[in-house]
């Protein structure tokens, strides 16, 4: 468990396994689209943005003839059905986040998920009760390279960013958080273990929530 008194939380990747639906997310979209054949790089060039940017990247790229925003209510839907439904708790997440409630945490999120999807989620994961806040990308307009979620994030708790944990599976997300003064805890996440060294280099701390749940720690 940290020892701050004030914790952020990603969600995609660091307390739901949903990496896989994101992933698949425009290949999905486009599929009903009638394209099928993709860029191999593709998911690396939508990774860090925010949904609303990946379909006006999208659009462009494949010259749809539909708007950037219906295309974001399409993707918004599909994920939606996703969140709500059948997008997995990592293992050892739930005990972990009671834990850190019941001793007092203030716990919020910083998602660059819409905070409706990631609400939903928390909702059907019981969850939700944890959380003091939740913070969208979306709702801030920066994405993870910027540290304006987490700054947010700061000025809700009044406290200055030392004294808060952030944890992040996403080295970029990561690396954002350190960069602006928090403390950092790197989670490992199966989907983004090619970057766990550096991960863990960079981190003030690394866990691995499956580990925990156990009685081992990271």
């Amino acid at each position: 468990m940290s020892g701050k008194e004030y914790l952020i939380f990603d969600l995609d990747g660091t307390l739901v396994d949903s990496m896989p639906f994101w992933e698949n997310l425009a290949t999905e979209l486009l599929h009903r689209h009638g394209i099928d054949q993709l860029p191999a790089d593709l998911h690396d060039r939508i990774q860090t943005m925010t949904l609303t940017d990946s379909a006006v990247f999208i659009q462009e790229l494949f010259a749809l003839p539909v708007t950037a925003e219906s295309l974001a209510q399409e993707m918004r839907a599909l994920m939606d059905q996703h969140y709500r439904n059948d997008i997995p708790l990592k293992v050892g997440v739930y005990a972990y986040l009671q834990n850190a409630y019941q001793s007092g945490r203030k716990i919020v999120l910083a998602t660059a998920s819409s905070s409706v999807l990631a609400k939903d989620c928390l909702r059907r994961l019981k969850l939700l009760p944890f959380f003091d806040f939740v913070f969208s990308c979306e709702d801030v307009g920066q994405d993870k390279t910027q540290p304006t979620i987490y700054q947010a994030a700061a000025r809700y708790f009044g406290q200055q960013p030392n004294k808060i944990s952030v944890y992040e599976d996403a080295l970029y997300a990561a690396s954002t958080a350190k960069r602006a003064g928090f403390h950092l805890i790197g989670v490992y996440d199966h989907q983004s273990k090619k970057e766990w060294t550096d991960l863990q280099n960079l981190a003030d701390e690394t866990i691995d929530f499956a580990t925990v749940v156990k009685g081992e720690n990271k």
